[in-house]
């Protein structure tokens, strides 16, 4: 498990963590680690609750567990409503490297000294992030751009924390911690996240997917990117001159242009809800520090490293899903849900049922103007947490920036409404479901699909008919659990038989004990006594079998 002195070093420093926070029984109960006891335990901090605990440790663990902690955050279907909630404090708030550094890690990775490379370039960094850091410069061609540089040997730091969480993750699931969510399944989706901020490349490439699809945007900018500027640590893009969006929930301060806080707000939706319901990719991470307001009131979009896909029937399940939520039909909102493989046969269909017309319920007196559909999701996923139901990855990303314009229009405009700004791209897919090239498309595919059937059916029925005629027709079972009902049937039977006996013992006894010849012990025959005794001793072991096995109450 442990490839190197490093993740050795490490893992001491995380159990020292648990200790403090009073989860060192986690690893001592799985390990024979003989220091654990000696650990400091923080009263204190082991008194808090487990959602302030998981956060404050995260926290003090440093940026890989920052990072699953904001992870964690968006998947309260995996851990709950209570730790997604207290996770959402975690900020990745790191201490920014010099400049002698990023000029290093420049010149390393795209050969050449900065001096060649740049026209100028900013020393001091414009932002700076857990993963990296942002500067300002100007290519030899005067074009002013911004460079990301990555953290030197933070890949390797994130890859043998991921090793070490791996690890820590199959112990803790086994104890009463795992009762808080899946949290293999949230590992495993934290890596594949992690590995993909941290290469740029596949960064920038999508963000040239989300140039292309609004490139003939007049109100929506999305910024190129330099590509012989660019390696998997360092990214190169148009510099943006404009205002952060989260800088304009303050309204006492002075902005560089005039600024049309209803307009941004239905701007930011409209995007969110082409990139999903038009392109079918979007960014699942809206965050104002992400959005940036151009002159004109135009709109840029940056930071790309967290994207979801929808194939179009997807898109025609959530527009489904949107329809069922406002019209509050329940019982097809969670047939839709079984459509889509969420709510499994096997769970307590009626109880969720019951729950989700409480969350109605709860919504009802609410005017749909005033109803957060981002936050109504999000309750509905907490039920599913209840009854272990998981949610796509994707679909869950989508609510994640559902929830984020949603919390962004408010903070702009008090009259914003996401239902409003999302019912036409609703009503879109709607026309397109009952389109008659949409109804020409399914009807031809059903004919190729007839074809081929219609193609194929005599050969396979041929074939069928060759094979019952020289080797019959064998049918092969396959049978699960069939070994305890065996077992159970086989032990069942042994009790039945040992009580035969037991009983054909005593019924012989008794005849003996009816003849008054042979060897005799107070008037009665020697053997009939011996069967006598010899019935109750068995008879004994029995009792006794019954009691241990908790067969008898």
């Amino acid at each position: 498990m442990m490839k190197k002195i490093q993740d050795a070093k490490r893992f001491r420093q995380i159990i020292r963590i648990f200790a403090k926070y009073g989860y060192s029984y986690v690893l001592d109960k799985n390990q024979n680690i003989g220091f654990i006891s000696y650990l400091k335990r923080d009263e204190k901090l082991s008194a808090l609750s487990t959602p302030e605990k998981i956060r404050k440790m995260f926290e003090e663990l440093g940026v890989s567990f920052v990072k699953l902690g904001q992870m964690m955050s968006t998947r309260a279907d995996l851990v709950g409503e209570k730790i997604a909630k207290e996770l959402e404090k975690l900020q990745d708030d790191v201490a920014p490297f010099g400049f002698a550094i990023a000029e290093k890690q420049i010149e390393s990775e795209l050969k050449k000294p900065i001096s060649k490379l740049f026209k100028s370039f900013d020393k001091t960094p414009i932002a700076s992030a857990s993963i990296g850091q942002v500067y300002g410069a100007v290519l030899k061609n005067k074009k002013k751009v911004i460079v990301k540089v990555q953290r030197p040997k933070i890949k390797e730091e994130i890859e043998s924390d991921l090793r070490l969480i791996y690890y820590l993750t199959s112990i803790v699931q086994k104890h009463t911690f795992s009762k808080y969510g899946d949290l293999k399944t949230l590992v495993e989706e934290f890596d594949r996240y992690i590995h993909k901020e941290l290469n740029y490349i596949v960064e920038g490439k999508n963000a040239d997917i989300f140039r292309y699809n609004f490139l003939n945007d007049k109100d929506i900018f999305v910024p190129e990117i330099i590509w012989t500027h660019t390696t998997e640590y360092i990214l190169t893009m148009d510099f943006i001159e404009g205002e952060k969006l989260k800088d304009l929930f303050n309204d006492q301060r002075k902005y560089k242009f005039h600024i049309n806080k209803k307009r941004i707000a239905k701007l930011q939706a409209r995007a969110f809800f082409e990139q999903v319901y038009m392109h079918g990719f979007f960014n699942a991470d809206p965050h104002p520090s992400n959005l940036y307001i151009l002159p004109n009131n135009k709109l840029a979009l940056l930071d790309f490293g967290m994207t979801g896909r929808f194939s179009q029937p997807v898109l025609n399940d959530i527009s489904n899903l949107f329809i069922f939520i406002i019209s509050g039909d329940i019982e097809n909102l969670v047939r839709q849900f079984m459509n889509m493989h969420i709510i499994t046969v096997d769970a307590d269909i009626a109880a969720l049922k019951n729950d989700i017309y409480d969350l109605k319920d709860y919504y009802y007196n609410i005017a749909l103007k005033n109803i957060k559909m981002g936050q109504f999701i999000q309750d509905l996923f907490c039920i599913f947490f209840k009854y272990r139901l998981k949610i796509p990855r994707d679909l869950y990303f989508f609510v994640r920036g559902l929830v984020l314009v949603e919390a962004n229009g408010e903070k702009l405009d008090s009259n914003f409404n996401t239902i409003d700004e999302c019912k036409p791209f609703i009503k879109e897919i709607i026309k397109k479901k009952v389109s008659p090239k949409r109804l020409r498309d399914r009807l031809k595919n059903a004919l190729f699909d007839a074809e081929y059937i219609l193609d194929e059916f005599p050969e396979s029925l041929r074939n069928f008919v060759d094979n019952f005629g020289k080797k019959g027709l064998s049918i092969n079972i396959e049978h699960k659990n069939l070994e305890v009902v065996a077992n159970e049937m086989e032990r069942v039977t042994n009790r039945i038989s040992f009580a035969l006996i037991i009983s054909a013992i005593i019924v012989a006894s008794a005849l003996i004990m009816t003849i008054d010849k042979g060897l005799l012990l107070f008037g009665f025959p020697v053997l009939g006594i011996l069967g006598f005794v010899f019935a109750a001793f068995l008879g004994f072991l029995m009792l006794l079998s019954l009691i241990r096995r908790g067969d008898i109450y």
